[in-house]
């Protein structure tokens, strides 16, 4: 829209999807890649706090620096597990709480699957 409008130095700021859910109460958050999931998950497992970085390349200290001090687990697309635990190892050291799930790991789902694709492929067994 800023450039639509022809708005001079308009500095874009993106955070996580659903970083408004957080507050006082949240005692746990997920975290995943897409926006589709986190709102698919939030139905289906409602005592997490779903949240999602928009892309593979979102799970960056910007984007989770508002979740300091909250415990936080990570559910990559299937192989994004080693990228994401490599930017969890760096954060925990500066006083994260991130624990990475090698759920989606699973050889028997595809690369690049999420949560909702397990559901599914849960369901139809």
């Amino acid at each position: 829209m800023h450039s639509a409008l022809k708005i001079p130095k308009y500095n874009l700021k993106q955070c996580l999807f659903g970083l408004h859910l957080l507050n006082d109460n949240v005692k746990q958050v997920a975290i995943v890649e897409s926006e589709k999931t986190a709102l698919i998950m939030s139905i289906e497992f409602p005592n997490y706090t779903w949240m999602s970085t928009g892309s593979l390349q979102g799970f960056k200290h910007e984007y989770l620096a508002p979740l300091k001090g909250t415990a936080i687990i990570a559910f990559p697309d299937k192989e994004g597990y080693v990228q994401w635990q490599k930017t969890a190892d760096i954060l925990n050291d500066k006083g994260f709480e991130i624990e990475v799930s090698k759920l989606l790991e699973n050889k028997e789902y595809d690369d690049g699957w999420d949560l909702v694709d397990v559901l599914n492929y849960e369901s139809e067994k």
